[in-house]
């Protein structure tokens, strides 16, 4: 089950993304792979360009080693949390699916994948956020693109 904390980070991305009225999948998914189809490592992610620790990054790898439910998010958010039977039926719609890993995070800083797919047509795709507690709210901070159709 969600914790309070995955449970704020979550709901900033959603509200970020703009998916009330889309569909999540019940699920949290795997990290994505990198070029080689092999597990990011931490030199692979940090730069300037995405400051991430590596505490942030492990606890990120590690809670997404076996997937987690969204089922404990608020209905207020206005998405629709489906399971994956019903994820692989949709076609020919305009609703967006989307997917999340569980957040990584320490009580500053929390990593994030999500996965955008539209089955009629663009938009379709995948980013990584980084994010940072100010004054008791999380604000993304910085994006890595993985993939935009």
């Amino acid at each position: 089950m969600l914790n309070s904390i995955e449970i704020e980070i979550i709901q900033k991305i959603i509200l970020h993304s703009q998916m009330k009225d889309d569909y999540l999948l019940e699920r949290s998914i795997r990290i994505a792979p990198n070029s080689s189809g092999n597990e990011f490592s931490f030199s692979e992610f940090q730069s300037a360009s995405f400051p991430v620790s590596e505490d942030v990054f492990h606890d990120w790898k590690e809670k997404n080693q076996n997937p987690i439910e969204f089922y404990s998010l608020p209905t207020e958010l206005g998405v629709s949390i489906i399971s994956q039977e019903k994820f692989d039926q949709i076609q020919n719609h305009w609703k967006v699916l989307y997917t999340l890993t569980r957040p990584g995070y320490t009580d500053k800083s929390a990593i994030i994948q999500i996965t955008a797919y539209c089955p009629a047509g663009p938009p379709n795709y995948g980013s990584i956020y980084l994010l940072q507690k100010e004054k008791n709210q999380w604000k993304i901070s910085h994006t890595l693109g993985l993939y935009n159709q």
